[in-house]
Protein backbone atom coordinates (compact mmCIF):
# COMPACT_ATOMS: atom_id res chain seq x y z
CA UNK A 1 0.00 0.00 0.00
CA UNK A 2 2.49 2.40 1.12
CA UNK A 3 4.17 1.83 -2.66
CA UNK A 4 1.54 3.04 -4.35
CA UNK A 5 0.70 6.22 -2.15
CA UNK A 6 4.78 7.06 -2.51
CA UNK A 7 4.77 6.17 -6.11
CA UNK A 8 1.36 7.72 -7.25
CA UNK A 9 2.43 10.64 -9.30
CA UNK A 10 4.59 8.44 -11.23
CA UNK A 11 1.70 6.04 -11.60
CA UNK A 12 -0.08 9.46 -12.89
CA UNK A 13 2.27 9.71 -15.80
CA UNK A 14 2.45 6.43 -17.07
CA UNK A 15 -1.15 6.22 -17.30
CA UNK A 16 -1.06 9.55 -19.00
CA UNK A 17 1.34 8.68 -21.29
CA UNK A 18 -0.63 5.15 -22.26
CA UNK A 19 -3.82 7.15 -22.93
CA UNK A 20 -1.75 9.71 -25.42
CA UNK A 21 -0.30 6.98 -26.84
CA UNK A 22 -3.28 4.55 -28.10
CA UNK A 23 -5.06 8.30 -28.98
CA UNK A 24 -1.56 8.62 -31.16
CA UNK A 25 -2.03 5.34 -32.73
CA UNK A 26 -5.59 5.45 -33.66
CA UNK A 27 -5.67 8.89 -35.42
CA UNK A 28 -3.53 7.61 -38.03
CA UNK A 29 -2.69 10.03 -40.47
CA UNK A 30 -2.99 8.97 -44.67
CA UNK A 31 -2.78 10.78 -47.66
CA UNK A 32 -4.65 11.35 -51.04
CA UNK A 33 -3.54 12.58 -53.89
CA UNK A 34 -5.41 14.06 -56.78
CA UNK A 35 -4.75 14.26 -60.23
CA UNK A 36 -6.11 16.09 -63.18
CA UNK A 37 -6.16 13.49 -65.88
CA UNK A 38 -8.73 14.29 -68.34
CA UNK A 39 -8.19 14.87 -71.51
CA UNK A 40 -9.33 18.40 -72.51
CA UNK A 41 -7.04 21.50 -72.14
CA UNK A 42 -9.83 22.53 -69.16
CA UNK A 43 -9.10 23.31 -66.10
CA UNK A 44 -10.91 21.79 -63.11
CA UNK A 45 -11.88 23.18 -59.83
CA UNK A 46 -12.54 20.79 -56.88
CA UNK A 47 -13.25 21.71 -53.34
CA UNK A 48 -13.17 19.44 -50.50
CA UNK A 49 -14.18 18.66 -47.18
CA UNK A 50 -15.21 16.71 -43.96
CA UNK A 51 -17.63 17.70 -40.77
CA UNK A 52 -14.88 19.90 -39.37
CA UNK A 53 -12.35 20.88 -42.19
CA UNK A 54 -13.02 22.88 -45.34
CA UNK A 55 -10.04 22.80 -47.50
CA UNK A 56 -11.13 25.38 -49.88
CA UNK A 57 -11.65 25.10 -53.56
CA UNK A 58 -8.40 24.26 -56.17
CA UNK A 59 -8.43 25.14 -59.26
CA UNK A 60 -6.23 22.04 -61.09
CA UNK A 61 -4.71 22.29 -64.87
CA UNK A 62 -4.53 19.34 -66.80
CA UNK A 63 -1.89 17.07 -64.86
CA UNK A 64 -1.50 19.04 -61.68
CA UNK A 65 -2.18 17.05 -58.46
CA UNK A 66 -3.82 18.08 -55.04
CA UNK A 67 -3.01 16.42 -51.89
CA UNK A 68 -4.32 16.11 -48.50
CA UNK A 69 -3.55 14.87 -45.16
CA UNK A 70 -6.54 13.20 -43.34
CA UNK A 71 -7.14 11.22 -40.28
CA UNK A 72 -8.46 7.71 -41.55
CA UNK A 73 -11.48 7.63 -39.53
CA UNK A 74 -12.59 10.95 -41.08
CA UNK A 75 -14.73 11.24 -44.78
CA UNK A 76 -13.66 13.30 -47.26
CA UNK A 77 -16.62 14.60 -49.84
CA UNK A 78 -15.71 16.83 -52.32
CA UNK A 79 -17.46 18.30 -55.74
CA UNK A 80 -15.89 18.62 -58.79
CA UNK A 81 -16.51 21.38 -61.42
CA UNK A 82 -15.66 20.33 -64.83
CA UNK A 83 -16.33 23.65 -66.69
CA UNK A 84 -19.18 25.86 -65.48
CA UNK A 85 -21.90 24.16 -66.20
CA UNK A 86 -20.84 20.80 -65.03
CA UNK A 87 -20.33 19.66 -61.47
CA UNK A 88 -20.02 16.41 -59.56
CA UNK A 89 -19.84 15.02 -56.09
CA UNK A 90 -17.79 11.93 -54.94
CA UNK A 91 -16.92 10.89 -51.87
CA UNK A 92 -13.10 10.88 -52.12
CA UNK A 93 -11.99 9.17 -48.54
CA UNK A 94 -14.98 6.81 -47.43
CA UNK A 95 -13.01 4.98 -44.49
CA UNK A 96 -15.88 2.00 -44.53
CA UNK A 97 -14.62 1.36 -48.28
CA UNK A 98 -11.40 2.68 -48.71
CA UNK A 99 -9.32 0.31 -46.71
CA UNK A 100 -5.85 -0.71 -47.67
CA UNK A 101 -6.42 -4.36 -47.63
CA UNK A 102 -9.08 -4.11 -49.71
CA UNK A 103 -7.68 -1.56 -52.25
CA UNK A 104 -4.03 -2.55 -52.15
CA UNK A 105 -3.10 1.21 -51.28
CA UNK A 106 0.93 1.63 -50.34
CA UNK A 107 1.63 3.13 -46.80
CA UNK A 108 -2.03 4.82 -46.54
CA UNK A 109 -1.22 6.63 -49.78
CA UNK A 110 -4.33 7.18 -51.92
CA UNK A 111 -3.89 8.06 -55.27
CA UNK A 112 -6.82 8.83 -57.40
CA UNK A 113 -6.50 10.16 -61.32
CA UNK A 114 -9.47 12.27 -61.92
CA UNK A 115 -11.22 11.49 -65.09
CA UNK A 116 -14.75 13.05 -67.27
CA UNK A 117 -16.57 10.25 -66.43
CA UNK A 118 -15.29 9.88 -62.73
CA UNK A 119 -12.30 9.51 -60.35
CA UNK A 120 -10.21 6.10 -60.96
CA UNK A 121 -8.30 4.74 -57.49
CA UNK A 122 -5.00 3.52 -58.94
CA UNK A 123 -4.07 0.04 -57.14
CA UNK A 124 -0.55 -0.70 -56.74
CA UNK A 125 -0.35 -4.84 -58.29
CA UNK A 126 2.15 -6.93 -58.69
CA UNK A 127 4.52 -3.89 -59.04
CA UNK A 128 2.14 -1.74 -61.13
CA UNK A 129 -0.57 0.50 -60.93
CA UNK A 130 -4.52 -1.23 -61.66
CA UNK A 131 -7.17 1.31 -62.26
CA UNK A 132 -10.64 1.15 -60.59
CA UNK A 133 -13.04 4.16 -61.57
CA UNK A 134 -15.72 4.90 -60.06
CA UNK A 135 -19.07 6.91 -61.84
CA UNK A 136 -19.22 10.37 -60.10
CA UNK A 137 -21.89 10.57 -57.08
Amino acid sequence: MNFFINHRSLLSLLALSLLLFTTTCSAKLLRVTMFNGRLRTAAMTVHCKSKINDLGPRKLKPAEEFQFEAEASTLYSCEFWLNEEESHLFDIYKPSRDKCATLGCNDNYFFWVLKQDGPCFMKWVNRDYQQICYPWN
